[in-house]
């Protein structure tokens, strides 16, 4: 048997899993299959512009402590929203803040930039 396609063969059937530092007080978590890191979705829902936040619990933050500061931090209304199931749960801000959330969670909660992505679904404006 060739080394290389024994390497193959062992890399193929392996799983990928991803160790993510808690910020807070320094423990590790490893996350099986691949790292998705927090998103950011700003769309329209009821004629209201959102913003719907997921991915938070892979950094040890709790929802029901989070959207308390959120409120406070940002000034709207938070809710959770669990349609998708357990581990799996979107925090819902009201209006846009594509801005001003990522910079609170660089800032205050110690998350790095790279893990954070912006999708903006909202229309383009239309000009006159």
């Amino acid at each position: 048997i060739k080394v290389a396609a024994l390497n193959d063969v062992v890399l193929s059937r392996m799983r990928v899993v991803t160790v993510v530092e808690n910020f807070k007080d320094g423990t590790e978590t490893v996350i099986k299959g691949k790292f998705q890191g927090v998103s950011l979705t700003i769309e329209r829902v009821m004629n209201k512009k959102v913003t719907k936040i997921k991915g938070l619990e892979t950094f040890g933050l709790v929802h029901k402590k989070i959207t308390s500061q959120f409120q406070q931090k940002f000034s709207c209304s938070v809710t959770i929203d669990e349609t998708l199931g357990a581990g799996n749960h979107f925090i819902i801000l009201q209006g846009d803040h594509s801005t001003t959330v990522p910079t609170y969670l660089t800032t205050s909660l110690g998350i790095n930039r790279k893990y954070i992505s912006i999708e903006n679904k909202l229309p383009a404006k239309k000009k006159k």
